[in-house]
């Protein structure tokens, strides 16, 4: 793997292996969590789906013939567009359940024990709370109410298949640099920058925050890599070297000289 070709991950030290583990054991169970918030919204929405299943067993031709409310898998989707809908939908419910186990043996493999009722999903009587005509956060990802118009009204329910409900989930299965575009940069922006202590290669070369919020210090890091350097940045900058902003290009140059000049 490559990764085990990369110096900076070899060279880090070892004092910060328990801190180090910590955070892979939470990054693990948040991807426990986010894979089995998606499971009821899509079950409850493939089963508005209108249609009629067989009922069959072994050994027992009683129901052959017979249809029942309901719909189920179809071997010939393209019989009808619900059947493709159902289809579509149980392959994505059936991707979510694999999703979900791959992650919780990553937590096994970690040291951690798998949770399925995080306090982030789930009460005390394992009731979800996630879910209601007033909810707009995906677990560990990003509150709609933070997202750029077309979006900030997006609620996080369990429904039938709905228009409303298709365009939640068009939002959840979204590439990052797509879901990245849909964060308002003008709005609480700051809550999706790194807030985990950083290693003490890395230094924070800006401090942002909203009116009111505390100050954020992970909006652009860079840190010292062998020769050269590293740059992380959570900042939308396509945006204003779109629209020609001075500052913006500036930032760009002095991150592309990096390494270039002793002073840094």
């Amino acid at each position: 793997m490559d990764t085990f070709q990369t110096p900076e991950l070899k060279d880090r030290a070892a004092k910060f292996l328990k801190t180090d583990k910590a955070a892979l054991q939470a990054i693990a169970q948040a991807a426990i969590d986010v894979e089995l918030f998606t499971l009821p919204l899509y079950m409850v929405s493939m089963y508005s789906i209108q249609g009629m299943h067989q009922i069959t067993s072994k050994g027992n031709d009683f129901y052959r013939g017979r249809l029942w409310p309901g719909a189920s898998p179809a071997r010939d989707p393209v019989s009808s567009p619900n059947a493709a809908a159902f289809n579509h939908f149980f392959s994505v419910f059936i991707d979510e359940m694999l999703h979900l186990q791959l992650a919780s043996n990553i937590a096994k493999a970690l040291g951690a024990m798998p949770s399925y009722t995080s306090k982030g999903l789930v009460d005390d009587n394992c009731g979800w709370v996630c879910y209601g005509p007033d909810k707009t956060v995906l677990p560990h990802i990003l509150d709609f109410k933070d997202c750029v118009e077309g979006y900030n009204d997006i609620r996080v329910k369990l429904d039938a298949l709905t228009l409303d409900q298709n365009r939640l989930f068009l939002a959840i299965e979204q590439n990052e640099k797509s879901a990245e575009d849909i964060i308002d940069p003008l709005k609480k922006v700051g809550k999706y920058f790194p807030k985990a202590p950083f290693a003490p290669e890395y230094v924070a070369l800006l401090r942002t925050n909203d009116p009111g919020e505390e100050p954020l210090d992970g909006g652009l890091l860079a840190a010292q890599v062998g020769k050269g350097g590293w740059a992380y940045t959570s900042f939308g900058w396509y945006r204003q070297w779109r629209n020609g902003h001075e500052g913006a290009y500036r930032v760009l140059a002095n991150l592309a000289a990096w390494g270039k000049s002793e002073k840094r």
